[in-house]
């Protein structure tokens, strides 16, 4: 769950997929990039799912960048270091608790902070095309950075790319998400004309 605080119904939908739980601290893809210091929302998250049995797992850039005080601050069991698709399929299909065999997370045994492997960076030629709910696509009303004119359809934001050649001082990108990678075509294709059969016109 990302960007807000979530409504009772949300929890309800949760719920039937524990043990598993998790809580992003990166409320969209820009903040991955430049993370504001504070981790306000994906409290709220975690504290609004505290009556969720289950392992609770946090992903983003602070968790990525400093694993140690996102562990703290947050009060999760482990957190993802880098990219987090791959890796969540790896947790589930392990022993609950017994992380031992998966990379590229943290978590802490004591006061001990344990580092396992490096950031994680998913293929991107294995991840599918999306596919939202029609609930979800109605939500999505905010039209970002459009001033042309007023739409009432929905709108949708679409991931073609990840990483970047560029090294700004400001951005985060270069502790966990650096190399530069491209979605397949066909995949964004297929993605694209989903959405736009669900109402969808500004992209």
């Amino acid at each position: 769950m990302k960007g807000a605080k979530p409504p009772l119904s949300e929890l309800t939908r949760v719920q039937p997929h524990h043990p598993w739980t998790s809580g992003a601290a990166a409320p969209n893809y820009l903040f991955w990039r430049c993370a504001p210091p504070e981790l306000r929302i994906p409290k709220e998250v975690l504290a609004a799912l505290c009556d969720v049995p289950g392992t609770r797992v946090a992903v983003g850039s602070h968790g990525s960048v400093t694993p140690g005080a996102a562990l703290d601050k947050l009060e999760v069991d482990l957190v993802i270091l880098g990219e987090f698709e791959e890796v969540l399929a790896e947790l589930a299909a392990a022993p609950p608790g017994d992380w031992r065999g998966v990379e590229g997370v943290a978590y802490r045994i004591g006061d001990r902070l344990i580092e396992q492997g490096e950031a994680r960076v998913t293929d991107m030629d294995r991840l599918p095309a999306l596919r939202w709910a029609p609930f979800v696509i109605r939500r999505h009303e905010h039209h970002h950075q459009r001033h042309d004119k007023v739409s009432f359809n929905p709108s949708a934001e679409m991931e073609a790319s990840r990483g970047c050649t560029h090294h700004c001082s400001f951005c985060a990108k270069d502790s966990f998400r650096n190399t530069y990678r491209r979605r397949p075509l066909a995949v964004i294709l297929e993605e694209l004309d989903h959405l736009v059969a669900q109402g969808v016109d500004y992209i």
